[in-house]
């Protein structure tokens, strides 16, 4: 499997938010009849629920999930279940089990946390703000170190309280002991590669 590997991993969008998604819409209705997704080269071999996190943690306020979350993830979950079958999975619920999804969705969630912030301030703000965010982005890709102050803002202040209950809810919201080893398995995984 490689590093990093495990059950369940597939090829991720690993970027997955509203922006990088096109909607058509009826003309009539204005209601989306198709979306399709853009912006590729950040694909990687990962957890999907990395990109769940993303769209449904990140991209979404806490009334929309309260309404919406456990539909949602049962509709991905019988969709993929669908798309293994029709690529002639004979068991695709052994293959990626609803209990799977769960623990990926637990061990993705402290992204989400991380990211909200990060989203939120680029989405929301100024030419100027976007100007520095650019020139952050130059500097970690030729090896510099992010250097970057977030400005908490009343509605990123309302997304986070939201998401971080929502988080702590449904007991995702891992301890330091949890991280700490995660982090201890990350780094001897990287040494060992």
């Amino acid at each position: 499997m490689g590093p990093l590997a495990g059950p369940g991993y597939t090829i991720i969008h690993n970027d997955l938010h509203v922006n990088n998604m096109m909607y058509q819409y009826d003309k009539v209705t204005n209601a989306v009849t198709d979306c399709r997704l853009i912006d590729f080269q950040m694909s990687v071999y990962g957890l999907p629920a990395l990109d769940i996190v993303t769209i449904l943690l990140v991209c979404t306020e806490k009334p929309m999930r309260d309404l919406h979350w456990d539909s949602l993830l049962q509709g991905y979950h019988q969709e993929l279940l669908a798309t293994l079958s029709a690529a002639g999975c004979s068991e695709p619920e052994k293959l990626f089990p609803w209990t799977l999804l769960q623990d990926q969705l637990k061990i993705a969630a402290p992204y989400g946390l991380c990211m909200t912030p990060v989203y939120h301030y680029g989405l929301y703000s100024d030419a100027e703000t976007v100007e520095e965010m650019r020139q952050m982005m130059a500097d970690i890709s030729s090896g510099g170190q992010c250097n970057m102050t977030i400005k908490v803002t009343p509605a990123l202040k309302t997304r986070l309280e939201g998401l971080v209950q929502d988080v702590a809810d449904r007991g995702w919201l891992p301890t330091v002991e949890e991280l700490e080893s995660r982090l201890a398995a990350y780094a001897q995984e990287k040494t060992s590669a």
